[in-house]
């Protein structure tokens, strides 16, 4: 509130639950147009405790009469649907938006007997990581060239954290190489053949628009905010969501795939990036909505 008054900005941009929340109240103390941004749901709307119900109310109350846009279709027909937005202040926009320049593709020649399977999450369930392992191990003895990698920090506090543990009996028993965290995440995708995202549900997943962007094929979950970035047999396969046993199918048609199939695939992602999640279309919903407010 303090800083608020501070600043006196023309127009508040909130983004995450907590800002949302708490920003939202005090921007309607202080009489401040305000742009709420959801990129995506969480275990708010996962969950149905009593912790969840009151997020929610606080949400409603927050959001009211405020611009609220969401990254995908899914997530604002949940809001609808619970009542916690009205229509008009409903907007969509593409995600978060990529630089399609940075994350571009790396012209080189990657060995089919060394294929490279790579996911990159924070290390919850909600992750899709256990069903990833469950797949990894009912394919690796009949792939014992190819190399599955996992790539993300712990996640302690979050109630479907995967611990140390679990993860050094995954390394220790060889099904996956753990790779820690790392800021060098485009160097990772570089080196990888495909990406791997078994995720419960995402806002618009930026991993797989960094993978898309730098014509990498996707083996994702048919699920909101995954979906939206594949078409399904064009530049990666959809796999229903916590089914270890369709995505093995998967990883295995990928595999089965010629070098030259793989980077086909992973050239018309690049263009479907580009042509719908490019920074500069998601800069032009935002301008667009922004000036749609009178904040004078």
């Amino acid at each position: 509130y303090r800083l608020y008054r501070e600043i006196k900005p023309d127009m508040l941009l909130i983004y995450t639950i907590k800002p949302n929340i708490y920003g939202g109240m005090v921007s309607k103390l202080l009489n401040i147009p305000t742009l709420n941004v959801i990129a995506g749901l969480g275990t708010v709307f996962l969950n149905d405790n009593l912790s969840s119900k009151i997020a929610r109310w606080l949400y409603k109350t927050s959001f009211r009469n405020n611009r609220v846009l969401f990254e995908n279709e899914d997530d604002s027909n949940e809001f609808l649907f619970r009542n916690l937005v009205q229509k008009e202040q409903v907007r969509l926009i593409p995600g978060s938006g990529i630089n399609t320049e940075v994350f571009q593709p790396k012209i080189g020649v990657v060995s089919d007997s060394s294929m490279v399977f790579l996911l990159i999450a924070r290390l919850i369930r909600d992750k899709g990581i256990v069903e990833y392992i469950d797949a990894i191990e009912s394919i690796r003895p009949k792939y014992p060239e190819v190399k599955f990698k996992l790539l993300g920090s712990y996640y302690e506090g979050n109630p479907s954290a995967i611990s140390e543990d679990e993860v050094s009996s995954w390394v220790e028993s060889g099904t996956v190489e753990y790779l820690g965290y790392t800021d060098a995440v485009l160097e990772e995708i570089q080196k990888a053949d495909c990406i791997v995202l078994p995720s419960y549900r995402e806002g618009l997943s930026r991993v797989l628009l960094e993978a898309g962007s730098m014509s990498k094929p996707i083996i994702t979950t048919a699920v909101t905010g995954c979906r939206d970035v594949v078409d399904d047999g064009v530049n990666g396969y959809l796999v229903p969501v916590k089914d270890s046993s369709s995505l093995a199918t998967a990883m295995e048609r990928m595999i089965a795939l010629s070098q030259s199939e793989r980077i086909d695939m992973g050239k018309k992602g690049r263009a479907k990036v580009i042509d719908e999640f490019d920074e500069k279309i998601v800069i032009e919903h935002y301008l667009a909505v922004i000036s749609s407010i009178d904040y004078h």
